[in-house]
């Protein structure tokens, strides 16, 4: 977890609407309500203050004048380049505010980032709901459902949970099942038959052919 960013209290400032202003020294407080960032970004380590100063100067250049955009590169950076997360600290950034100009409010676009993120640990996977119930609903909760069957595929194998298979609406999945090499005559015909889409039915029925060949 990072280091917490202790600030010094910075001058009266009211954010611009039109475009950020010229920031003066390590104004940091002024950079973030330019760029959309509470003080909490700092504290879990998903920005610091140079990342801050260098972000604001080329939103200035004009590079992007969205700050929103902004946000959601470094919270996909942080996330990239972290090996798991802390049950402190993923509670902290699943609490990560949006408060700039933008008024926009990228919360499902972070739950995104580190539902698929694949550095979650299997209690942390399901005890998200508790968390944020907000992983049930769109837009996250495709996402969430087919991260929560891949888990079972790895550690039940594709047979044990082979209902749940063939009942999602998920070709991602299904496709991530026929490389279980258990799989039988009965669970590769349905998927043969009645697969999501044609890719899956394809690698299916070439399975099944496979596996008939093997005299099993």
């Amino acid at each position: 977890m990072g280091t917490e960013v202790r600030l010094a209290p910075g001058p009266d400032y009211a954010p611009r609407l039109d475009r950020p202003h010229a920031p003066t020294g390590l104004d940091l407080d002024a950079l973030m309500q330019d760029l959309g960032y509470t003080r909490d970004w700092l504290a879990c380590g998903v920005i610091d203050a140079a990342e801050l100063q260098r972000q604001h100067a080329a939103m200035v250049r004009g590079d992007d004048p969205h700050p929103e955009h902004w946000r959601l590169r470094a919270f996909h950076a942080f996330v990239d380049g972290a090996t798991g997360f802390s049950a402190e600290l993923l509670l902290r950034l699943i609490r990560l505010e949006d408060r700039g100009p933008d008024r926009t409010d990228l919360r499902a676009e972070r739950l995104r980032a580190l539902v698929g993120s694949r550095k979650l640990t299997p209690l942390q996977l399901r005890d998200l709901p508790r968390l944020c119930p907000a992983v049930l609903q769109p837009p996250v909760q495709r996402l969430y459902e087919r991260e929560l069957l891949l888990h079972r595929l790895q550690v039940e194998g594709a047979v044990a949970c082979f209902a749940d298979v063939e009942a999602c609406a998920d070709a991602h999945v299904q496709l991530q099942a026929l490389q279980d090499p258990q799989l039988g005559t009965h669970e590769l015909q349905r998927l043969a038959t009645h697969g999501w889409n044609r890719q899956v039915r394809h690698v299916a029925r070439d399975r099944l052919r496979r596996h008939s060949g093997q005299g099993t």
